[in-house]
Order: C-alpha cells, then structure tokens, then sequence
C-alpha cells in the first residue's frame, strides 16, 4: 500500500502541467547593418545576380568570460527559474557577420538570407548566397 501511495503521488506531481497560452512575435531587421549599399534579401537568387558562395555562420548563445567583449551581443536569462545568464548576438551582430563573410567573395549582395534558431542548442544560424549583379550583356 505505501508503494503505491508513492507511486501515485510522484505521477501526480510529475505529470505535465497545462501549458498557458501565449503569443510571442519575433522580427528580424534586414537594413540594421553597418554596410551602406549591401543588400540582404530573403528571396532566391535570380539571373540579375552571380552566385559567389553559400554563406552560414552559427552563433552559439552562452556565457562569455568575466572581462570579454559584449558589442553586438544581448543579455537573456535561461532556465526555469530564469536565474542563468546567457549572451545572444543581436540582428546587427548577425547582419554584420554574414555581410563580412560575404564580402570576402566580393559580394554585394546576401539573397536567400535565412536566420533559424535550435531552442534545444540554443544556436542561431543564419545562411545566404553571397552574390554579385551580373554584368550587362552587350
């Protein structure tokens, strides 16, 4: 009998809890970069432009050493008591990482720019194709 009154209580305090309904919006701002004249485009590539490279670039969110560097990163808190603090690279960090990736092919163009986010690694990856205008036929 007290075997089973433990086994009825352990399920009843680890069951599922009803999840409460939310909304969350997230965005993503293509102009917030430091690159004038560098297009970030979400739309396939198309004959008006080169194919230079695929570019992906994986940011891992996590905790950094007490004196690093936190430009272009973002403070958030993990864990079911929220009592973990973590750093995020901010829409800027990003932008501007995949833009010097993609300039290293001389690119001026990012099209097919994707950025998704892994909540079990807690990492974001963002990929594109680095392009080019092509040149005017003549």
């Amino acid at each position: 009998m007290k075997t089973l009154i433990i086994i009825l209580l352990t399920i009843m305090t680890t069951s599922c809890a009803i999840r409460k309904y939310s909304e969350t919006a997230y965005t993503f701002d293509y102009k917030n970069h430091d690159h004038p004249g560098f297009v970030i485009s979400p739309s396939p590539i198309d004959t008006r432009y080169e194919a230079l490279a695929d570019i992906r670039v994986e940011f891992l969110c996590g905790k950094i050493k007490k004196d690093a560097d936190t430009t272009g990163l973002v403070q958030f808190t993990h864990g079911t008591t929220g009592d973990i603090i973590l750093y995020a690279p901010t829409d800027r960090h990003v932008l501007n990482r995949c833009i010097e990736e993609a300039k290293k092919f001389g690119a001026t163009t990012l099209l097919s720019f994707r950025l998704t986010y892994d909540n079990l690694t807690l990492t974001y990856t963002a990929t594109g194709i680095a392009a080019r205008p092509t040149s005017p036929s003549k």
